[in-house]
């Protein structure tokens, strides 16, 4: 008789300790670096929740759609931005324009402005300096404005002509040591009807 048996094996393993202290220190530093990327991401992320110290403004629909058009610079800068990234809509508003003309009043003199004004001492006229000018602009009187020069013509920037009234020959004094004899000038109709 032939007997036959299955040898018994017992399957065991066992962990050696250096093993088990391994895992448990990569579990440690897993879990190090888990709640390290959790802070980082909650410090660049502002909370979301509703009792948040900060007050939050609504904005319609439409306010919005208008700052996904813009850039960054020029929602922050507006008119004074720098630097502007595409694609950006961004306009400028208009100036305004009765500000602009106040700077440029005789009456407005005493006020700070860059503007350089020379006054004639014998008529008390004021005179604005502008080196670039080809031509000193006077306001004609109501005799002059009974006949035009149609000889000189002026044009305005706007393309459309400033009607003449002739030259006239002025002696004035600025208070320097020599009296101006010969400036000539072109008077012109009031600078209302430029508008």
């Amino acid at each position: 008789m032939y007997e036959r048996s299955t040898p018994q094996s017992v399957a065991s393993t066992s962990r050696m300790p250096d093993t088990d202290d391994r895992i448990q220190a990569l579990e440690h530093k897993v879990n190090t670096v888990l709640s390290q990327l959790a802070a980082l991401t909650t410090r660049t992320r502002p909370s979301r929740s509703r009792s948040s110290s900060r007050r939050r403004l609504s904005r319609s629909p439409s306010t919005s759609r208008h700052h996904d058009t813009i850039c960054w610079y020029h929602r922050s800068y507006g008119d004074n931005a720098r630097r502007c990234r595409s694609p950006c809509n961004f306009q400028t508003k208009p100036k305004d324009i009765s500000s602009c003309m106040k700077t440029s009043t005789v009456g407005n003199l005493r006020s700070s402005s860059r503007l350089f004004y020379v006054t004639d001492r014998n008529t008390g006229t004021t005179f604005l300096v502008d080196t670039g000018a080809e031509v000193s602009v006077l306001p004609p009187t109501t005799q002059e404005r009974q006949h035009p020069d149609p000889a000189v013509t002026l044009q305005a920037v706007n393309k459309s002509n400033i009607v003449t009234y002739g030259s006239k020959r002025m002696t004035l004094d600025f208070g320097l040591q020599n009296t101006y004899i010969g400036l000539s000038s072109s008077q012109t109709f009031h600078p209302q009807s430029l508008v």
